[in-house]
């Protein structure tokens, strides 16, 4: 895209050549805010820490630069209709995540080597990259039924048993990484109580005037830190509520699947299909 932006630098006339500069500024801007809302996804679905996606040794900030645009894609790909939604998956967004997932798999084991990690680490950028890669294994089959592209009873089921299976890995993939989750949250908070018990401590050691003196100011402290953390619980709250909804869509999806195919099962030993 840089050498034929040059060669057009060179072959057009000045007019065009500022509208090409402000374009490259533009998707310059783009390119950079589209980072920054997949790294907030990264974190809200997988828990990525913060630490992976803002190193430069680790690779982090080059792998959101690559991963922005196959994710805009994917929100391109929303705005088609079924049958170029289900072409574009299949052509452009399937074979991009590919790669990405060899690519999250380095940038996982420098974090491991960089920080001193064990193998048991969980691999953020990876299990980031296989949910949306399920996902979107999982639409393509999707709108495949409901384009009708499967005619016959036998098909339909073979395809309705792969959509069954997909659900299962997607729901699988995200309990394990709710799970992990909930581990460091716990772990956060027992830090926080350790450091909040130092603190006091500390406080208890020093005279009895200057504990009066800030006993006022502690209160204070204190009604603010209530009030940032009622603000974390509602957020927090919220987001647990769109993540058991979507947790339960799943389910509801997976059901449904598992019980057409029983159905269909069904019917071809009483012989009613042929």
């Amino acid at each position: 895209a840089i050498i034929w932006t040059c060669l057009l630098i060179h072959c057009l006339p000045c007019t065009y050549y500022f509208c090409i500069l402000d374009l490259c500024d533009l998707l310059l801007t783009l390119t950079a805010s589209m980072s920054r809302i997949v790294g907030q996804h990264m974190r809200q679905q997988c828990a990525v820490p913060e630490l992976l996606l803002e190193s430069t040794c680790d690779g982090g900030l080059a792998f959101l630069v690559r991963i922005a645009k196959p994710m805009y894609d994917t929100l391109k790909a929303l705005c088609l209709n079924r049958n170029r939604e289900r072409g574009f998956t299949e052509s452009i967004l399937l074979p991009a995540f590919k790669l990405l997932q060899y690519e999250a798999a380095i940038v996982d084991d420098q974090f491991r080597r960089e920080h001193g990690l064990d193998k048991t680490t969980p691999s953020y950028a990876t299990n980031y990259v296989i949910l949306n890669t399920i996902r979107l294994m999982e639409r393509h089959v999707g709108l495949g039924i409901e384009l009708n592209l499967y005619p016959k009873w036998y098909d339909l089921s073979q395809v309705l048993w792969h959509r069954d299976f997909l659900l299962s890995a997607l729901i699988n993939v995200r309990g394990s990484i709710e799970q992990e989750r909930v581990q460091r949250n716990e772990m956060g908070l027992r830090i926080k109580m350790e450091q909040e018990q130092e603190e006091r401590k500390v406080n208890a050691q020093h005279n009895h005037s200057k504990k009066k003196g800030k006993a006022k100011k502690g209160n204070k402290s204190k009604q603010s830190t209530s009030q940032t953390s009622e603000a974390g619980v509602k957020k927090s709250s919220a987001e647990d509520f769109e993540d058991r909804l979507d947790y339960t869509a799943l389910l509801l999806k997976r059901n449904l699947c598992r019980g057409l195919v029983r159905y269909i099962a069904a019917l071809r030993q009483a012989k009613m299909l042929q």
